[in-house]
């Protein structure tokens, strides 16, 4: 588990209601405790948003790099994590 220290999020462009959204993070950096990641929202591939984070691990926590390919997430051996998302209309 991690808290976050700061984060830093650009709105590029207006998030439309309907729309095939993906989200994609990345884990920049590990320096100890610290972790510096970034992530980015797109619609139809259009830039929604862009942030890049600093957490900090409240207790010493092991990052795989194999092995944790799931529905409907994704990691690459680059630590780089996918997610599709779809809105629902209430």
């Amino acid at each position: 588990m991690a808290v976050t220290a700061t984060m830093d999020i650009r709105f590029r462009n207006p998030a439309p209601a309907t729309g095939r959204y993906l989200f994609q993070g990345n884990l920049v950096e590990r320096r100890g405790r610290r972790l510096v990641m970034e992530a980015a929202c797109s619609v139809d591939g259009r830039p929604i948003a862009e942030a890049k984070a600093l957490f900090i691990a409240t207790q010493l926590i092991a990052v795989p790099v194999t092995g944790l390919e799931s529905e409907p997430r994704q990691r690459s051996a680059q630590g780089k994590t996918e997610t599709s998302a779809t809105p629902s209309s209430t």
